[in-house]
């Protein structure tokens, strides 16, 4: 069994609550989170594919029109600054 300090477990927490409330909202705009990959997540937009995927620090939008890309990035904006409040 791994030990932990006090400190990595409550940064454990905060990180896994930011995750839970990113992927909360992202299935409330739509996406569906990939069970074989939950670390990707698709939305047909404009009847094209938006994907995003992401890895540690690391964030991929993916879609055929630059404006779904900021669209979602305006989006996401707004969602992060609901969860700051």
């Amino acid at each position: 069994m791994c030990k932990h300090n006090q400190g990595s477990l409550w940064a454990d927490d905060i990180s896994n609550f930011v995750l839970q409330q990113a992927e909360n909202g992202l299935i409330k705009n739509g996406f569906k989170l990939i069970s074989y990959d939950p670390c990707v997540a698709n939305k047909k937009l404009n009847a094209n594919q938006l994907t995003i995927s992401w890895h540690v620090d690391d964030l991929e939008v993916i879609h055929k029109d630059s404006t779904a890309i900021d669209e979602l990035l305006d989006w996401d904006g707004r969602h992060m600054e609901q969860l700051e409040r």
